[in-house]
C-alpha cells in the first residue's frame, strides 16, 4: 500500500492538468483526460487507496469539461465535439465518487436525444455524435435500469469482439467496461441478460489472458513511467 500511496502522490503532482485531468506525458494535453484520471483512480482502488480526495479530484475535472447535463466536451479550453470515449470515463468516475447522480443524467439525456451527446448542437440527432448500443447498454446497466435488447446483445458481443479483434486502446476500454460490470455489479438485470453477460465477460477474462493479460494491453499504449503502469505492475 506504501508504494500505491507514492504513486498516488506522484501521479497528483506530475500526471495531471490544473482542472485535474489526466496526462499520457507531464504537460502535454489530451483529448481523453477524464478517461486517464479514472483509469488511475480505478486502479488507486483496486490497491485500496482511493478516498474522498480522489473523488474531489474527479468532481473537479467533471466539472471542468461539463457543459450541460449529458454533455461534455475534451478539456476546458477545446470547445470541439467531445472524444466519444472520454463518456466512459465520466460514468465509471461517478460511480467510484458515489455521485450515481450524474450516471442518471446521462442516461436521461440519452433517452432523450437517441443516444446522441453533442454539447456544440444542445445534442441534435447526428449519426456521428451517436453513441453505439453498448455504449449505452452499459450506462444503463451502471444506473440500475435495463438495457433494450439489441444494446444489451451489442454489449454481450462486442465485449468478446473487443477481446479478439480490439487495438490496444480498445482493449483497455474493454478492462474498464469490465472492471466496472463486475465492481458493481449487474444483478438487477433479467436472469437471460445476466447470464449472456456473465458469460460475455468470462470469455473476455480468458481471450485476454491468452493475448497476454492486462498488462500487456497497457504497456503497449502509456509510456514507460505512467503511474498507471507502475500501479499495474505491483499486481494490481
Amino acid at each position: 500500500m506504501q508504494e500505491a500511496l507514492a504513486i498516488k502522490d506522484e501521479f497528483y503532482t506530475n500526471w495531471v492538468t490544473p482542472e485535474g485531468l489526466g496526462l499520457l506525458e507531464p504537460g502535454l494535453p489530451n483529448d481523453n483526460g477524464i478517461l486517464f484520471l479514472v483509469f488511475t483512480q480505478l486502479l488507486f482502488y483496486r490497491w485500496g487507496v482511493y478516498n474522498e480526495y480522489d473523488a474531489f479530484h474527479f468532481m473537479k475535472a467533471h466539472d471542468s469539461i461539463k457543459v450541460r447535463p449529458g454533455e461534455y466536451k475534451r478539456r476546458i479550453e477545446d470547445f470541439s465535439t467531445d472524444a466519444h470515449d472520454n463518456m466512459l470515463g465520466v460514468v465509471v468516475g461517478a460511480k467510484l465518487a458515489k455521485k450515481d447522480y450524474i450516471v442518471e443524467e446521462i442516461c436521461d439525456h440519452m433517452d432523450k436525444t437517441g443516444g446522441v451527446s453533442d454539447h456544440t448542437t444542445s445534442s441534435k440527432w447526428k449519426i456521428e455524435q451517436m453513441r453505439q448500443g453498448s455504449e449505452i447498454a452499459f450506462y444503463r446497466i451502471m444506473c440500475a435500469r435495463i438495457p433494450y435488447l439489441l444494446d444489451m446483445a451489442w454489449l454481450c458481443g462486442g465485449l468478446i469482439v473487443n477481446a479478439i479483434k480490439g487495438n490496444y486502446s480498445s482493449k483497455n476500454l474493454g478492462f474498464m467496461r469490465v472492471w466496472a460490470l463486475e465492481k458493481f455489479g449487474f444483478s438487477h438485470l433479467p436472469y437471460a441478460y445476466q447470464g449472456c453477460l456473465s458469460l460475455s465477460i468470462l470469455v473476455w477474462h480468458i481471450i485476454i489472458a491468452i493475448k497476454g493479460g492486462v498488462f500487456h494491453n497497457f504497456k503497449n499504449y502509456y509510456v514507460p513511467h505512467h503511474p498507471i503502469l507502475k500501479l499495474l505492475s505491483l499486481g494490481a
